[in-house]
């Protein structure tokens, strides 16, 4: 019976620790999108300009 609840244990530990795994890498992609917006939007500065991102 110990064992079983140890093992409930440690199962019900990893999910916990991959919910917050999930929940990290939500908030760094949502971040780099941000991040990569705003960029857009800096070196776009005029709407009626083309937008050569990549171009030097």
């Amino acid at each position: 019976m110990q064992l079983e609840e140890k093992r409930r244990a440690i199962e019900h530990q990893k999910k916990k620790m991959e919910v917050l795994a999930a929940r990290q890498r939500q908030k760094l992609g949502k971040a780099a999108f941000l991040s990569f917006k705003s960029f857009l939007l800096k070196r776009c500065s005029s709407s009626l300009r083309r937008c050569y991102v990549f171009s030097s």
